[in-house]
């Protein structure tokens, strides 16, 4: 532990030099000093390296994939407490222990509010007996860390190189504050994390009687199907790749190049509202009537509507539950015809637009046969923010889009079946111009 008595040393020169370090009133701590590590896909941005947040770690990844874990600091003596708040750490030294056989640590990373160009880090790998010996940065700056900022010390990159859990465990700490030397080991409060470790095995599942329920607002005004049928959408249609570690007993999930193909509702589709002219549209697949005032009525239509979604790599809770709030959904590519008697007749491209998650929402992989085949569903409830499509729309106007996605993966390749998830449940219709 050399490093931290040379930021001291360096200290206390500076306050041999007339430089007052320590608080006028400096008395014993009363609060601790919190070390956390946290498991990330990559790294937290430099300029994030200071946060009144700490970062979620993540809790899986694939095996032949790496990841980083970095070190996080919080001094929570604060101003509330007698002799507070703290002046800032300046810096912190540990041992980080892992698994040497389900992992290799490659780098030493020190960007961050510690780092001082190499003079006060420093760190050696030892993935023999699984450890990093001395992972330490350092500064001589003043008030960092204190409460309710995190600060980052810094982070180790990890090559995974087999399946399991792999446990960070920290030790031999010390921890320094500026101008009072290293904390008492008593006052150390030490984190760890767990990273489960999965070998993919992927499938490609085909989607088949899903629906989608349409809603939303435009100019404060609701939207309303026209004619009634038109707010709803069922045969919808698509593929996803979904990728387990356990087919039997999967405890981690990954859905890849989901693709929800959004088809007309019936028959030839309503018609509205019919823009003129280039590229007029005669049919939509979702048309709605927003009465905005007695005299402006907009009229709506969604059309040749297609949904991309993916995820990160999601924990399966009981070998058959995740949260599909994370999954991603967005615009991959469709239109909004708008007209009114203000706006005129236009078409808007919607590609790119975000369909972002608002509350829990529960998705299910469940065997349904012994031969292997599996049922994948989630019940989503999504808004899209269609404000900034036009200067005609203003702020507040969104869709809503609620509904079923189900599907089934067959192991045998190239022989998918569609089948609905009967068993997930009867989706309730949206209210039209329901606030998200």
């Amino acid at each position: 532990m050399i490093r931290l008595t040379t930021i001291c040393l360096a200290v206390c020169i500076l306050m041999i030099n007339g430089v007052d370090l320590a608080p006028a009133d400096a008395a014993a701590s009363e609060g601790t000093v919190d070390v956390y590590v946290v498991a990330r896909q990559s790294a937290t941005p430099e300029g994030e390296a200071v946060s009144d947040t700490l970062p979620d770690s993540i809790g899986a990844v694939w095996v032949g994939t790496s990841y980083v874990v970095e070190i996080w600091m919080q001094d929570t003596w604060d101003g509330s407490m007698p002799g507070g708040p703290s002046p800032g750490l300046t810096g912190g030294e540990f041992d980080l222990h892992f698994t040497a056989s389900r992992s290799d640590a490659t780098a030493l990373h020190y960007e961050g509010p510690f780092y001082s160009g190499g003079a006060l880090d420093g760190g050696t790998i030892d993935n023999v007996n699984g450890v990093v010996d001395d992972f330490c940065a350092g500064t001589l700056s003043s008030g960092i860390g204190v409460t309710p900022d995190y600060a980052r010390l810094g982070y180790v990159t990890f090559d995974t190189s087999s399946s399991g859990t792999q446990d960070f465990v920290l030790d031999e700490a010390e921890v320094a504050r500026y101008g009072l030397g290293l904390v008492d080991p008593s006052e150390i409060v030490l984190s760890g994390a767990s990273v489960n470790q999965g070998l993919p095995s992927a499938r490609t599942f085909t989607i088949r009687h899903s629906n989608m329920v349409v809603g939303g607002m435009i100019n404060g005004a609701n939207l309303e199907p026209e004619p009634v049928p038109a707010g709803f959408a069922a045969g919808l249609s698509g593929t996803v790749d979904v990728m387990v570690d356990n087919w039997g007993a999967p405890t981690i999930i990954q859905l890849q190049n989901g693709s929800v193909d959004v088809a007309t509702n019936y028959g030839d589709g309503p018609f509205r509202p019919g823009i003129d002219g280039d590229d007029s549209a005669d049919y939509g697949d979702f048309a709605f009537q927003a009465d905005v005032s007695p005299t402006e009525i907009i009229e709506l239509a969604i059309r040749d509507l297609v949904l991309g979604f993916d995820s990160g790599i999601l924990p399966v809770v009981g070998h058959e539950r995740f949260s599909a709030e994370q999954i991603q959904m967005e615009v991959a590519s469709g239109a909004l015809d708008i007209r009114s008697p203000a706006m005129g007749g236009h078409r808007y491209d919607m590609t790119g637009l975000s369909a972002t998650a608002d509350q829990e929402e529960m998705g299910v992989l469940l065997e349904i046969d012994p031969s292997g085949i599996y049922e994948l569903a989630f019940i989503y409830e999504r808004t899209i923010d269609i404000s900034g499509l036009s200067p005609h729309i203003d702020a507040g106007s969104y869709l809503t889009l609620q509904g079923t996605l189900a599907a089934e993966g067959i192991p045998e390749p190239s022989t998918f079946t569609m089948l609905c998830l009967g068993a997930i449940g009867v989706l309730a219709y949206a209210r039209p111009g329901r606030r998200p």
